[in-house]
């Protein structure tokens, strides 16, 4: 289900078996979920796609794609984090892998095509987009 307490939790261990958090952070009205790491430009990234959920649960049939928005907490340590910033260009994609190559970070990102409204689901109608950014 989609609802606005969902929080991504970073935990940190010096021996893989000992963990604490290290961050804890939620978006308000967004659904934050399945978030990823990233390093790029000598930090840690923390990303993730938010559901737009409004104040309580969303109804299934109210889910749509293009109200997704990207967020990064980021670290230069993994101890110490900065609070999640809307990552810019993403609003409309649901924002999925990372990776780092000559100086830039690549997100892939899915939408609807056109950013249509259509119907709760993916089906046909969905398109992967390569964003690419330069600077963090």
């Amino acid at each position: 289900m989609v609802h606005p307490t969902a929080s991504v939790i970073i935990l940190r261990s010096a021996d893989g078996m000992k963990w604490e958090e290290a961050h804890r952070f939620h978006v308000e009205r967004r659904d934050t979920r399945d978030p990823h790491f990233l390093v790029f430009q000598d930090k840690l990234f923390a990303y993730t796609g938010t559901w737009y959920s409004g104040t309580t649960t969303l109804a299934r049939a109210d889910y749509d794609l293009n109200k997704h928005l990207g967020y990064v907490a980021w670290s230069g340590d993994g101890a110490t984090w900065a609070q999640p910033d809307p990552a810019r260009g993403t609003f409309g994609h649901y924002i999925w892998r990372a990776a780092a190559f000559g100086g830039k970070a690549y997100l892939c990102g899915r939408r609807n095509i056109c950013f249509e409204i259509t119907a709760r689901g993916e089906g046909r109608r969905v398109e992967s987009l390569m964003l690419e950014a330069t600077t963090a």
